[in-house]
């Protein structure tokens, strides 16, 4: 693999993912069928060790073709041993999840233990209630917020915040509320559709700190204001760094320590 890498960095010539042996799916398994034969006996679909190339070890890609056997195997090497109602919960909202994106990360798996972990689906801890946003040419862009905390009886909090613009006003006052040190690290903004009335959908990465270390999360919504889109956006990926923390503190009960 290293000489691979190294003759395509002299050549300029890029190496296929699809290539045998040092292409970076040579290794990688999607398939339902292949990924549980693979588990069962790795000399089933691979006829050499990936070590013997230079790679650690195969890859398992989990994504909609994904069998239980396989989410297992993921869980486990996660550090998570959810059984019965809980583990049935996991994989309801794996399969949701893996319709929608060709490929679930390790975020994603700790984003959904966290919530199958959580009793009432009802329901996240913010919902974001009312958003107004004031700006102008020649004064600063302002935000109120309204959230309903669900781990603070439900209670409303209002907020006002300025700003470098409605998002990033709206953000400070989500974050007044709530308390969060997160940040936004990506801020991606589309088009859905044409025209001065376009629907935007807006994705954001969150970055937090949990026990010492950076933890991640994706939020995402879609609204004709862009300013609401990002807030809402916002506070949905506030909502599953709270299932990350309840995933980490479940990890923590069954093998002693709660490092993500």
């Amino acid at each position: 693999m290293t000489a691979s890498r190294l003759l395509s960095t002299i050549t300029g010539v890029s190496v296929q993912p699809n290539k045998a042996v040092v292409g970076s799916n040579a290794f990688a398994h999607e398939s339902g069928i292949h990924q549980d034969g693979l588990l069962k006996n790795a000399m089933t679909y691979e006829i050499m060790l990936p070590e013997d190339v230079g790679i650690s070890k195969s890859t398992l890609v989990l994504g909609k073709h994904s069998g239980r056997h396989a989410v297992m195997d993921k869980l486990t090497s996660l550090g998570f041993d959810l059984q019965g109602d809980e583990l049935d919960r996991f994989f309801r909202l794996f399969k949701a999840l893996a319709d929608s994106k060709k490929e679930v990360f390790d975020e994603d798996i700790m984003v959904l233990v966290g919530e199958s972990l959580h009793r009432d689906d009802a329901e996240r801890r913010y919902r974001v209630e009312n958003v107004q946003i004031s700006t102008g040419m020649f004064s600063p862009p302002m935000a109120m917020v309204t959230i309903k905390d669900r781990a603070n009886g439900n209670h409303e909090v209002f907020e006002v915040a300025h700003g470098n613009g409605g998002v990033d006003a709206g953000v400070l006052a989500v974050k007044k509320i709530t308390g969060t040190t997160a940040s936004i690290e990506s801020f991606k903004l589309t088009a859905i559709t044409g025209g001065s009335d376009a629907v935007a959908e807006v994705h954001v990465t969150v970055v937090d700190q949990f026990e010492g270390r950076e933890i991640r999360a994706y939020g995402s919504s879609a609204n004709i204001d862009v300013s609401i889109a990002g807030i809402h956006s916002f506070v949905d990926a506030l909502n599953k760094l709270e299932y990350i923390k309840i995933a980490g503190g479940y990890r923590r009960e069954i093998n002693g320590n709660g490092q993500i």
